[in-house]
């Protein structure tokens, strides 16, 4: 597994895209959902993008994103897995969205302990965590 994290619009997917040599249709994007399958992943694509989106329609949904991960751990260990990191800044107000942040740093914990590469993008320039 491959966990590339950062701020967004900082460059994660055209770095996994130049770097894995990803074409778009290899990617599943958890951010454009059709409502058929919400909150789910297609564990069948070589990539996963917007991850962090998968945990906020959890969240939504009274879903613990990270007993998925656990779940599906085997599955995942050959994915690359990109996620905002929404879990810094300013706390948010409203409390799911307070509960949707604490649930991504969960989840990018659990990833970045499995995962055999860690790598943040930040201005579009990658840094090896791990």
């Amino acid at each position: 597994m491959i966990l590339i994290f950062g701020g967004a619009f900082q460059g994660k997917l055209d770095y996994a895209k130049e770097t894995y040599g990803l074409s778009d249709g290899e990617i599943f994007d958890c951010a454009e959902n059709d409502g058929s399958y919400w909150p789910s992943v297609d564990l069948n694509a070589r990539a996963l993008n917007h991850f962090d989106r998968f945990v906020l329609a959890c969240v939504r949904e009274g879903i613990e994103a990270k007993e998925y991960l656990v779940s599906n751990v085997d599955a995942l260990s050959d994915k690359i897995i990109l996620a905002d990191d929404v879990t810094q800044g300013v706390v948010p107000m409203n409390r799911d969205e307070r509960a949707w942040r604490e649930e991504v740093g969960r989840c990018l914990v659990y990833l970045g302990k499995h995962a055999e590469h860690v790598i943040r993008v930040y201005c579009g320039i990658p840094q090896v965590v791990k």
